[in-house]
C-alpha cells in the first residue's frame, strides 16, 4: 500500500511539473503573438507625379523616388531691361556722332592820335561743325581802317588804308589716320588793288595730335589761283598749311595758323597767309583776346606793298 501511495505521490509531481511547464511555454507565446482583437493596417503607397516649374516630372514609387530636372536659365526682367538698354547703346554707338556746331563772332576795334589819327574796325564770324568724321569750317571777315593826316596846305584829308573782306570754306573727311579736304578762299582787298582772289584746293593731311587740350594737323594739295587784278593772273599752285589749337587752361586757349601757296612753274611767286591769337573767357559766352594776322603777296600789284599787317585786341561771342 505505502508503495503504491508513493508511486501515485510521484506521478503527481511528475504531471503537476509536466503542467507548469506547459503554461509558462503557453504563456510566452501569448505575449510574443499578435492580439487576436488587433486588425493589422495595410499601408500602401501610391505613385505620384509632381509638376515643377522648368523640371521634368517628379516620380515616387512606394520605395525609391528619382527626380529627373534639366537646368533652365530663367532671365528675370531687370537682366532683360539691362540687356535692351546695352543692345541701344550698341546701336548707337555705331550710328554717327551728334552734331557739335560751334560759331564765335569777333569784334575789334584800335584808335590812334598822335601824327596820325586812324582808326580800325575788325570784325569776324567763324562756324565750325563734326558730324561723324566730317568737319565742316566756315570764316567770314573783314577789316575797315582810315586815317587822317594833314597835307602840305593844312587841310585834313581821310585815306581808307584798309578795306578788305575773306570768306573761307573748308570740308574735312576724316578716314584712319589721314583725312581728304577740300577748300576754297575768296578774297578781296580794295587798297592793294585785288578786286578778286580765289584759290580753290584739295588735298591730304593728317593730325599729328587730336586731344581735346590740344590739336596739330598739317595738310598738303593742289590749289588753283584766279586774280582779278590790273594784270590778270591763273595759274595752278601747291599748297601747305598747318593748324594749332590749344586750350591752356579752362579759361584761356590759343591758336595759331599758316598757310602758303607757291605756284606751280614759278615758287618765287608765293602767298603766305599767318594768323596767332589768344583768348581769355570772362563766361560761358564772352572773351577777351589778343590778334595778330600777316598776308604776304610776294609778287603785288605795282604800286602795293607786300606785307598787310593787324595787330588788335578783341571781343568774342561763342555760341
Amino acid at each position: 500500500m505505502k508503495k503504491t501511495a508513493s508511486t501515485s505521490i510521484q506521478h503527481f509531481v511528475i504531471g503537476a511539473a509536466c503542467l507548469s511547464l506547459t503554461s509558462l511555454s503557453f504563456s510566452e507565446e501569448v505575449a510574443t503573438s499578435p492580439s487576436s482583437t488587433e486588425v493589422p493596417t495595410a499601408v500602401t503607397t501610391e505613385p505620384t507625379t509632381t509638376p515643377a516649374t522648368n523640371t521634368t516630372p517628379v516620380i515616387t514609387s512606394p520605395t525609391t523616388t528619382i527626380k529627373k530636372s534639366t537646368p533652365v536659365r530663367t532671365v528675370s526682367a531687370a537682366t532683360a531691361a539691362a540687356a535692351k538698354k546695352a543692345a541701344a547703346r550698341s546701336a548707337l554707338s555705331q550710328k554717327a556722332a551728334p552734331s557739335k556746331l560751334a560759331i564765335k563772332a569777333t569784334l575789334g576795334f584800335s584808335s590812334k592820335t598822335g601824327n596820325t589819327e586812324s582808326d580800325a574796325y575788325t570784325g569776324r564770324i567763324e562756324a565750325e561743325d563734326t558730324i561723324g568724321k566730317t568737319i565742316l569750317y566756315g570764316l567770314g571777315e573783314g577789316n575797315y581802317a582810315e586815317s587822317q593826316t594833314i597835307n602840305d596846305a593844312g587841310v585834313s584829308e581821310t585815306s581808307q588804308t584798309e578795306a578788305n573782306a575773306k570768306l573761307n570754306l573748308d570740308v574735312k573727311q576724316r578716314f584712319n589716320g589721314f583725312f581728304v579736304f577740300g577748300d576754297t578762299i575768296l578774297f578781296h582787298d580794295e587798297p592793294a588793288g585785288i578786286d578778286l582772289r580765289a584759290i580753290t584746293s584739295t588735298g591730304i593731311g593728317t593730325f599729328l595730335a587730336d586731344t581735346e587740350k590740344f590739336k596739330f594737323s598739317i595738310e598738303t594739295g593742289l590749289a588753283y589761283v584766279i586774280e582779278r587784278t590790273d594784270a590778270n593772273d591763273d595759274y595752278l599752285a601747291l599748297r601747305f598749311a598747318e593748324r594749332i589749337d590749344y586750350r591752356i587752361s579752362e579759361a584761356v586757349s590759343a591758336w595759331e595758323r599758316a598757310e602758303m601757296t607757291p605756284e606751280a612753274q614759278d615758287f618765287s611767286n608765293y602767298l603766305l597767309s599767318y594768323e596767332l591769337g589768344i583768348d581769355s573767357a570772362i563766361s560761358k559766352t564772352i572773351s577777351f583776346g589778343l590778334m595778330m594776322k600777316v598776308d604776304y603777296d610776294a609778287q603785288p600789284v605795282e604800286g602795293t606793298k607786300k606785307t598787310d599787317t593787324v595787330i588788335g585786341a578783341t571781343v568774342s561771342f561763342s555760341i
